[in-house]
C-alpha cells in the first residue's frame, strides 16, 4: 500500500524501490497474524530495512567512476531458466530468496529490482548455484 501510494504521488525517476525478505511472524501490535503469516514493514527490524535501503541504493556512498554496467535482462532470466520453463516458478521462488526478496515480487517486477542492488555477475553466480541444484534440464538452451 505505502509503495503504491508514493508510487502515484510523486515522478516515477525520483523513487528507489526497497524490498525487505518474507519473515514470518505477529507484529506485537496485533491480536492475531497476517493473512500471509508475514510481517509487514512496520513489524520489521530496523536492521533489515536499513539493508533492505542500502541494497536498493538508498546510501550516501559515491557510486562507481561512471563506467556503464551491464544489466540483467529478461532474456537472461528465459535463458538461466527462471522463466519459460517446467520449473522456472520455482526456482524464480529460490532466486528470491536467495536475495532476501519477498515471494510474491512479480515476475515482470524482478529484472529492475535486481539491478538496483546487483551487478550481472552476481546474478550469474546465484543462477549458476541455483541451476547446479535443479540440473541442467531447466536451463533453456538453444
Amino acid at each position: 500500500m505505502i509503495r503504491s501510494f508514493i508510487g502515484g504521488s510523486v515522478p516515477q525517476d525520483t523513487v528507489k524501490h526497497a524490498y525487505i525478505p518474507d519473515i514470518f511472524g505477529k507484529e506485537k501490535r496485533k491480536t492475531g497474524y497476517s493473512k500471509e503469516g508475514k510481517l509487514g514493514v512496520e513489524g520489521v527490524p530496523t536492521k533489515v530495512i536499513m539493508s533492505a535501503l542500502e541494497k536498493a541504493g538508498v546510501t550516501c556512498e559515491e557510486t562507481g567512476d561512471g563506467e556503464e554496467r551491464r544489466l540483467i535482462t529478461n532474456v537472461d532470466l528465459y535463458e538461466d531458466g527462471f522463466s519459460g520453463t517446467k520449473q522456472s516458478r520455482e526456482k524464480r521462488l529460490r532466486l528470491l530468496e536467495y536475495f532476501e526478496l519477498p515471494s510474491r515480487l512479480s515476475s515482470g517486477s524482478l529484472v529492475s529490482v535486481l539491478n538496483t542492488f546487483i551487478t550481472y555477475d552476481e546474478y550469474k553466480a546465484a543462477a549458476e548455484e541455483i541451476n547446479r541444484k535443479f540440473g541442467d534440464d531447466t536451463k533453456c538452451t538453444e
